[in-house]
């Protein structure tokens, strides 16, 4: 079974789910949340 976490905002909570087998994490500890724009300049700026 393949878990996904989402919501992690600390380390604690990464430590723990790690520890329990999560397999994906997802949340504010990793990114806060982008307006269109951001995503866009992330994904498709020049190299």
């Amino acid at each position: 079974l393949v878990t996904i976490a989402e919501g992690v905002e600390n380390i604690q909570q990464q430590k723990l789910l790690i520890d329990m087998g999560c397999n994906e994490l997802q949340g504010y500890f990793y990114s806060k949340p982008k307006d269109p724009e951001s995503i866009e300049q992330t994904f498709f700026r020049s190299k």
